[in-house]
This record gives C-alpha cells, sequence and structure tokens, in this order.
C-alpha cells in the first residue's frame, strides 16, 4: 500500500526532527559534561582592564594621599552617567555586510543600568536583535567605561583653557539574557565569562571626549568714579568743628588695569569608586604641555586595597550631589599671593579729576591793608586738572573663612587750583597754583566665591572683594603772588578724602554654566594588543550630549571651597557646536560675564572733609593795587565814582595809610578831571579863532599852537 504523499512528508519532518533533537541533546550534553570538566581546571576570566585602572588609581592616590591634597579636583557620580546613558536609550549596532544587509539585521539598545566601583563606571544594557523586524534574541551587553587619555586645549592666548578626557567606551561581555542563561552562568562562571568575553569581541572599542575646565583666572581690572564734596574755603585752616558747608564737588575717575592672572590645573588621572569619577589636580603657572603619561603594565590589585585607598583618600568629601567642584584654600591663597606680587603698573590705580562742579569756595581777605573788601575764590580751573596714582601692596593668607588680603595703598595727588582775587572795584584777577601731597591707607578684604543666575545661566564667579576705605591725602603749596599786581596770597593747604573701593572690583567667571558638546560614537583603530572594529558598529540615536551644570550654593568644606551642582544632559542635533551656536554662545559669555558681588555690603565709613585753606591775602602797596583796579575802568569820571564811592565806605579795621592811599587817589583822579578839562576849552577857543583868521597867517598859527 502506498501512503500518500503528505504522509510520507509529515513521517519524513518528524525522523528529521527526531534526529536532530536527539542531535541537539546529546549536543548539549556533550557541552554540559565538558563545561562540567573544564570548570575546575580553568582559570577564571583576566579583568585586565580593571587591573590597569586599579593601577591608576594607586598611582593617582600616590601623588594625593587625599583628595584635601590635591589643589582642585571635579567629582561627577555614577547617578549622573546615568542620566547621560539614558538620553541614548534606542542607540543601534550597525552591522557591515551584504548578508546583515538582506537579512535586515538590527539591535537596539534599551535603557542602560550603571554602576560605579573601584575600577570604572559599569553599564549593563539591553539589546534585542531583531531580522526582518521579527524579534530574535534578548541579548545584554556588560560595558565599561574607563580612563583612556587626557590631553591639553587651548586654540588662542586669550581663551579659556580646557582638558579634554578620552574616556574608552568598551563591551567587556555580552549574554544571552535569558534565565537559563543566567542560571548556566551562575553554576559555571569561568567557562561561560570566557564565552561571553568572546562574544564582546565584535563590538569595537568608542571614545567619548570630554572637556572640563583647565585654568582659572582673575582680574581686578576696574573702572570707577567717585565724587569728592569740597567744603568751603577757610582761611590759615579749618575750625575745628566747623559745621559742613559744601562749596563744590569734583569727580574722580579711578581705573585700575586689566591684569588677568591664570592659573593652570595639572590634572592626574581620574580616581573611579561607588561615590563617582574623581579628577584630582594640581594648580601650576603655565598650561601644562601634555596630559598625564600613560600607566606602567598593571598590576592585579585586590579591590578590598583599592577600596581601603579610596576611604582613606576620600573621606569628609562625599555628598549627595550628582557633581562637585572643591579648590583648595592653599590654591587660592598662592593666587592671591601672585596678584600682590604683580609688577607696580599692574598693582597702580590711576586717579584722574573728569567733571567739576561748583568752586572750592570763596572767603573775605582780612589782612590790616586791605581790610575785608577784597575776596578770595578758590576753583579746579579745568575738568582733568587733578591727576594721581594710588599703588597698592597686598598679601594674602588662609583663615577659616577662606582666603583674605590685607596691605596698604599710597596714594600720590597732584592738583591744580585757580585762586581768583576780586576787589571792590576793577575787575577778577587769577593765578594758577599746583598743590602735591600723598597718603598711606590699609586696606583688606577676602577672595570671595559665589553662584549666580545670569542670562538664563547659573555660573560660577569669584574674585576679590576689597572692603571701601577713604585714602586722605594732605596737600600743600608754598604762597606766591598775583601776576601783575602786587597781593600776595600765603601758604596753600588742602585735606582731600578719596573714596576708594566704594564700588566693588567686579568678580570674574571661574566656570560659566553653559552648556558643553559631547560628541558620541567615535570609533577607535585601536593599537596592538586591542580588538580591532570589524562587522559591528555603534550608531547612537544623536550624534552628540548637551551637559549642563547647575550650580548650587558654596560652602568651606575640608580647608577648601566647595561648590555642589546638578547635571543634566539633552540630545545634541550635531557632534559640534554650528557658527551661529557658537557666535550664540559668544553673546551668552559676554552678557555672564556683568555681575557684582550678591548680598548687602557693609556702608562704607562717612569720608572726612575735604577742604582748601590759605593763609592770608596781603599787600604792602595799597596805592598800586587801588591805582591797578582803577585802571581796569573805561573811563575817567566811572574811575573817580568809583574811588569816591569807596573811600566812603567802614573800612572794617583797614589801616590809617590805606583810607589816606584812597583819598590820595580821589585827589589825583580830580586834579586829572580838572586840568583836562582846562586844556580842552583852550584848545576849542584857539580853534574857533584860527577858523576866522585868513589863510596866510595859518602857518604861523600852527607854529605858535606847536609846543616844540
Amino acid at each position: 500500500m502506498k501512503w500518500p504523499i503528505s504522509f510520507r512528508l509529515t513521517a519524513f519532518l518528524g525522523r528529521l526532527l527526531y534526529r536532530l533533537a536527539r542531535f541537539l541533546i546529546l549536543m548539549i550534553g556533550f557541552t554540559l559534561l565538558i563545561i562540567f570538566v573544564v570548570e575546575p581546571i580553568i582559570r577564571k576570566p583576566s579583568d585586565l582592564e580593571c587591573s590597569k585602572q586599579s593601577t591608576i588609581a594607586r598611582q593617582t592616590l600616590n601623588s594625593f594621599p587625599t583628595f584635601a591634597s590635591s589643589d582642585v579636583f571635579f567629582r561627577l557620580s555614577g547617578s549622573s552617567l546615568q542620566n547621560a546613558l539614558n538620553q541614548v536609550a534606542g542607540s543601534r549596532l550597525k552591522t557591515n555586510g551584504k548578508v546583515f544587509d538582506v537579512l535586515e539585521v538590527d539591535a537596539r539598545f534599551g535603557r542602560p543600568a550603571i554602576s560605579m566601583d573601584f575600577c570604572a563606571a559599569n553599564a549593563r544594557i539591553p539589546v534585542d536583535l531583531r531580522v526582518w523586524q521579527i524579534p530574535l534574541l534578548r541579548l545584554e551587553a556588560d560595558s565599561l567605561l574607563a580612563y583612556e587619555s587626557g590631553r591639553y586645549v587651548q586654540e588662542k592666548p586669550i581663551d579659556d583653557a580646557m582638558f579634554k578626557i578620552d574616556f574608552r567606551y568598551n563591551v567587556q561581555k555580552f549574554r544571552l539574557r535569558y534565565s537559563w542563561w543566567e542560571a548556566l552562568a551562575n553554576w559555571f562562571p569561568k567557562v561561560f565569562g570566557h564565552i561571553e568575553q568572546a562574544m564582546a569581541a565584535i563590538f569595537p572599542s568608542m571614545t567619548v571626549p570630554v572637556e572640563v575646565p583647565a585654568s582659572f583666572t582673575v582680574d581686578l581690572g576696574m573702572k570707577n568714579t567717585e565724587v569728592v564734596e569740597f567744603e568751603k574755603l577757610y582761611l590759615k585752616s579749618r575750625p575745628e568743628g566747623a559745621p559742613k558747608e559744601i562749596g563744590g564737588k569734583v569727580t574722580l575717575a579711578l581705573t585700575i588695569p586689566s591684569s588677568p592672572v591664570t592659573t593652570y590645573l595639572d590634572f592626574n588621572r581620574p580616581v573611579f569608586s561607588p561615590a563617582g569619577v574623581w579628577l584630582l589636580a594640581k594648580t601650576v603657572d603655565q598650561i601644562p604641555a601634555s596630559g598625564p603619561t600613560s600607566v606602567a603594565q598593571p598590576d592585579r590589585v585586590p579591590v578590598e586595597q583599592a577600596e581601603t585607598w579610596y576611604k582613606k583618600a576620600g573621606n569628609g568629601f562625599t555628598n549627595g550631589a550628582e557633581a562637585s567642584l572643591w579648590i583648595n584654600n592653599s590654591a587660592i591663597n598662592r593666587l592671591a599671593n601672585r596678584i600682590g606680587n604683580l609688577p607696580e603698573a599692574s598693582r597702580t590705580i590711576s586717579v584722574v579729576s573728569i567733571a567739576r562742579e561748583g568752586n572750592l569756595g570763596e572767603i573775605a581777605a582780612k589782612d590790616d591793608n586791605l581790610g575785608q573788601l577784597f575776596s578770595l575764590k578758590a576753583e579746579v580751573p579745568e575738568d582733568n586738572a587733578w591727576s594721581g596714582t594710588a599703588v597698592a601692596t597686598l598679601s594674602a593668607a588662609a583663615n577659616d573663612r577662606g582666603v583674605s588680603l590685607a596691605g596698604n595703598v599710597n596714594v600720590t595727588v597732584n592738583a591744580k587750583i585757580r585762586l581768583t582775587v576780586k576787589g571792590p572795584i576793577g575787575g577778577p584777577l587769577s593765578v594758577d597754583s599746583n598743590v602735591a601731597g600723598s597718603a598711606t591707607t590699609p586696606i583688606g578684604g577676602d577672595v570671595k566665591a559665589f553662584t549666580q543666575d545670569v542670562a538664563g545661566f547659573r555660573s560660577v564667579y569669584w574674585g576679590i572683594d576689597l572692603s571701601c576705605t577713604s585714602a586722605d591725602a594732605h596737600l600743600s603749596a608754598s604762597g606766591g603772588q598775583f601776576e601783575g599786581i602786587p597781593i600776595k596770597y600765603g601758604d596753600i593747604k588742602a585735606e582731600l578724602a578719596i573714596p576708594m573701593f566704594k564700588k566693588q572690583v567686579r568678580p570674574s567667571i571661574m566656570v560659566d554654566g553653559l552648556p558643553v558638546r559631547i560628541a558620541l560614537a567615535q570609533q577607535t583603530n585601536g593599537t596592538a594588543g586591542e580588538r580591532k572594529p570589524n562587522l559591528v558598529a555603534f550608531a547612537p540615536s544623536v550624534p552628540g550630549l548637551d551637559m549642563t551644570f547647575q550650580f548650587g550654593d558654596v560652602q568651606q568644606l575640608n580647608g577648601g571651597t566647595e561648590i555642589s551642582t546638578n547635571v543634566s544632559f539633552a540630545p545634541a542635533d550635531a557632534a559640534t557646536w554650528s557658527e551661529a551656536q557658537l557666535a550664540a554662545r559668544v553673546k551668552a559669555r559676554d552678557a555672564i560675564r556683568v555681575v557684582n558681588f550678591p548680598g548687602e555690603r557693609p556702608p562704607c565709613p562717612p569720608a572726612k572733609p575735604s577742604w582748601f585753606s590759605v593763609d592770608n591775602i596781603t599787600s604792602d602797596d595799597v596805592a598800586k593795587v587801588i591805582e591797578i583796579l582803577g585802571g581796569s575802568i573805561k573811563t575817567e569820571k566811572e574811575r573817580l565814582k568809583a574811588i569816591e564811592d569807596l573811600s566812603k565806605l567802614d573800612f572794617s579795621g583797614a589801616a590809617e595809610h590805606y583810607k589816606k592811599s584812597l583819598e590820595s587817589q580821589v585827589q589825583q583822579f580830580k586834579n586829572v578831571l580838572e586840568l583836562g578839562k582846562g586844556q580842552l576849552d583852550k584848545v576849542g577857543d584857539e580853534l574857533d579863532e584860527f577858523r576866522k583868521k585868513p589863510v596866510d597867517k595859518t602857518f604861523e598859527k600852527l607854529k605858535e599852537l606847536n609846543p616844540f
């Protein structure tokens, strides 16, 4: 009997499946037997990467036995790395080859889980493998983010230096994501460890570049204006307890030249721990030529030993923030002393008058000869008539609050003033005189760091907040005489109180809050002894990430200044900044530079009164004075009337010869006027007679009129 074709086909398939099942059972059994036999005798898979990173940690901690012995460190927690990797969920494994293209092989990453240990940052990433969009296998990759290399980047001398770290991303193990596989891996960890490492070899290494600031700059450059109010002009000196009467104001421009002082960070290799990755550095005056040198052949370091090192080094620094920046007060102290040791030109404040209002006062002369009928006025002749310098000398010292500075400012001032004398008749007469003097006043302040929101970004600032003070300069000049008139003025004295640092010096940016662009999926070519890329490449879901710091409060911790911060990551539209984005960043950075120290500043102490005085105003030749002042009157009649009116006044104690001089001047002017009138009448009569006489007698008449 011949069976139908369908029955025969079914029987064939049944026998084939039976044999295949029997083969699989035998193979699985044989494989398990081999695994069972091999497991006890083979070595545990070596973790060279962990050994290498432990060696790096040991070498770093040899340089910095405690984190507090470093000058600066950055810490980035595992949670912040978790946030970063969450942004690349949905990335794919890109296959190369025609077969994979035909099969439409697609491997897509799920959401990773980050864990930190003393070797590196570890990530367990689920992978779903699809063929023709049909789910085929559930896989899982154990990957590792470790330090590869570092270098310094500074395109221009005026740019901030950056330390560019290349973290290497490696897949260490690759496994099936099924419970039976996990059970077998637990039973036979050595064999399955080797299998999973071998499966991971299909993945190439990748680098993830991250940039961190490698320089901090402080600049005390400042342009300020201060207004000095002057009391009325005094004779001899300012009386004790005299009421304040403002006579005029002078506006001074105070300029500190821009002299940026930069300290650079010489980074060591990072240290990984459960609390995060730590970047430790010492401060240097010049940008380092290269990054940390490569490590020697790694030694096997037990995890327990690495944990002991870390606990000793990081005692007191772990906190709940996602990241933190710590600066040793000793490093700030060295930077402050560098500022104090700048060349004198960089520590010199220029003082120039730029505007004036009113005058410096006016007084009545009190002289036995001149009486009180003369006044003396003092004023600034022009806007830029005053100039001076203030040279600061500073030294720094660390304390519980941070770092403080103290020192002195040596001030020298040259001021031109104009003295104007005005008598009871005639116009005013002026003379310019230069007064000069100096002062030394103590100054002090603190190095302060703070965070502030500007233009939508929260940045870290620091600077030297100098307490406001006043430089009380004593000015003087010898007396002299007014030009063209015998009136003398005595010695000039002045007290000039120059306000200093009434307006705070503007702080500098320490770390700006602008986003940092991190490019993803930079595949390495590898070196000898490392795996090379082959059929599989990583294709991230986004070309890059923008990392932004949200800086928090500033506090003193373990002898330094700590700034805690949270970190956010956002997908970027490109691996690098576009020209438009770069222009926007420059504009934003210019905006965030303009800040002031926060909080209320203690009120400045009241300034001492500023004033000028003249010892006296005298004349030994009163008659000459009257003659010169009267000479400015246009007509003789007006001059006579002015002197007659003057002679009738009460001179309030003027000398008797002053009165006689006036009376003599009155009589002299009267004689001149009377003589002048008689001569004019005689000349008029003779002219009338001349008109009536014949022409032939003209010559004779002219000879008669000619006195020569």
